[in-house]
């Protein structure tokens, strides 16, 4: 099977062609063998959120009733439940019960009291033996992690609880958990806030977890990373601190570094998750400080640091950085880790920045990072982002092999795509991206893939200053004959010779991935997008 042509064709094709097929051929096909089988049979995915809890008893009798085939095809459930009746309990259960093929299952409740522990439900999750994704919210009770653990499926790959911040959080009841499933590849903890104990005491009750490829921990405590010690073969991790004062204590103790990561280090910063009597938040200044120190004194390396969206601001023009002390703790945390490849946020709005600061972030960036070769820029937030003409200049002092810079439109909290307001706006942001890659060209002389995302396809007229097009009818184009978002270039030839060549989308991501994973990068890695069939034709 694995030689044969129909193992090579794409799986949509494949299915298309299954299609043509009479329905007892079909059966009859999936008895070959195992990928057959996965696409000539039908699946199914099941939600309910808190605001349904209406469609509970419905879903139960169509699953349940004798002799319907609905279990059979079920794969994945996700019940987010406000309701501890008992009839709501029962109809839980028997829905567990018999979707016994249950690949995927999300379970997240609101009362403190609620049918976690209910025997017919533990019974249920016991005989769940083909799980390879469970997500669990809220782990409140001193019994939901046992319930989880109780959990037959060696298969289990994709493991997310999310820990209530009112219970005590301790190493040992979750270290059986992970012992239970040995093929575990990702594991996100969320709120998951121990106390700060000793490595040695840990490791008494841990052994090493090497299945485990991505870990996501989102706003944990300083004691909770001591988990990544025992994950060796780390691909990714995800981090995320609490902002509460006693939860981020003992950034400094000694302790060993944690494993390398082979990909990415994802560093992101959010809103406090809990405010009131009795709970005492770090300033956002603080935390950045004791998570930079964090970093500097147990990371490694990282081929890839993505300083993701959230309240650390760094720039909102691209150019000028946002404060002193922001690019000071940007600087240390970049010359602590040593990416090659950096994905920054920026914060595009209209907010004034310190002139003085002006093009001294890249400056500052280069200095420290001499081997970095691919960077990512991305405007977040609702703002619009108008790129400043000085921008080429600055990420010309970077040794580039691959930027992509992500300019998309707004999209307002109403639905519509593109923001409303004078039609000038939207042509002049199309004219700035348009004229783009022209500059960074001529500025970034090793350059070799480039991509936009924002740009769009206009016809000629709305480009004209004098056609007065609204953004209705600009909407009404794009819905007619598309916009393509996102434009890749090539860079052809040598010295001034040098001259853009548009992509097919899928060839200039492929050029992104070869520059930004490979360890050690060569010219020739990217051989393979420089043939004719790479070249945009329309």
């Amino acid at each position: 099977m694995s030689s044969s042509i129909v193992n090579r064709l794409n799986e949509d094709i494949l299915l298309a062609v299954l299609s043509y097929l009479p329905g007892h051929d079909a059966v009859q096909l999936a008895y070959t063998c195992k990928f057959m089988y996965a696409l000539s049979c039908p699946s199914c995915s099941v939600t309910i959120s808190y605001e349904e809890q209406y469609k509970l008893h419905r879903t139960a009798e169509a699953i349940c009733r004798p002799g319907s085939s609905c279990a059979t095809y079920l794969r994945g459930l996700d019940l987010d439940l406000m309701s501890n009746k008992d009839e709501n309990i029962k109809d839980v259960a028997d829905i567990l019960r018999t979707a016994k093929n249950l690949r995927s299952l999300s379970l997240s409740y609101v009362f403190q009291h609620s049918w976690t522990g209910h025997p017919s439900i533990v019974r249920a999750l016991t005989r769940m033996k083909d799980l390879r994704a469970l997500s669990y919210s809220p782990v409140l009770l001193d019994d939901v992690l046992p319930m989880v653990q109780s959990i037959p499926s060696s298969n289990l790959a994709d493991l997310s609880l999310r820990f209530d911040v009112n219970w005590r959080h301790e190493f040992p009841p979750l270290v059986s958990v992970l012992k239970s499933f040995p093929k575990l590849v990702t594991l996100t903890l969320c709120s998951f806030v121990p106390r700060p104990t000793s490595l040695d005491s840990i490791q008494a009750s841990a052994s090493s977890f090497p299945s485990i490829r991505h870990i996501a921990l989102k706003a944990v405590s300083i004691a909770a990373t001591d988990i990544l010690y025992f994950c060796p073969n780390l691909d990714t991790i995800e981090l995320s601190q609490d902002h509460e004062t006693h939860n981020m204590q003992g950034h400094t103790d000694p302790r060993p570094r944690w494993p390398k990561v082979s990909r990415r280090l994802t560093v992101a910063f959010h809103d406090a998750t809990r405010w009131g009597t009795g709970v005492i938040a770090l300033e956002f200044d603080e935390l950045q400080t004791i998570l930079v120190e964090l970093l500097e004194r147990r990371a490694s390396p990282v081929p890839h640091l993505e300083l993701a969206a959230g309240e650390w601001e760094f720039t909102r023009d691209g150019v000028t950085a946002v404060d002193a002390a922001t690019s000071r703790r940007l600087t240390r945390l970049l010359a602590a880790l040593q990416p090659r490849a950096l994905t920054l946020p920026v914060h595009a709005g209209f907010q004034s920045t310190d002139n003085k600061l002006d093009g001294r972030m890249w400056t500052e960036v280069a200095r420290v990072l001499p081997r970095l070769r691919a960077l990512t820029l991305r405007r977040v937030g609702r703002d619009y982002w108008k790129l400043p003409e000085t921008l080429p200049a600055a990420l010309a002092r970077l040794p580039l092999r691959c930027l992509f810079i992500d300019a998309s439109p707004m999209n307002p909290s109403n639905g519509r795509r593109h923001s409303p307001g004078p039609p000038y706006k939207e042509l002049e942001r199309v004219q700035r991206l348009d004229a783009l890659p022209a500059k960074l060209l001529a500025a970034l002389s090793k350059m070799r893939v480039l991509g936009i995302t924002g740009t769009a396809a206009l016809p000629d007229a709305a480009m004209d200053n004098t056609q007065q097009w609204i953004l209705e009818d600009l909407a009404e184009w794009r819905e007619e004959h598309g916009e393509r978002n996102t434009r890749w270039w090539r860079v052809d030839g040598q010295g001034a010779e040098r001259k853009l060549v548009e992509l097919w989308r899928e060839y200039g991501e492929q050029a992104q991935r070869l520059v930004e994973d490979a360890e050690k990068y060569r010219v020739a890695d990217l051989d393979a997008v420089y043939m004719d069939k790479c070249r945009y034709n329309p």
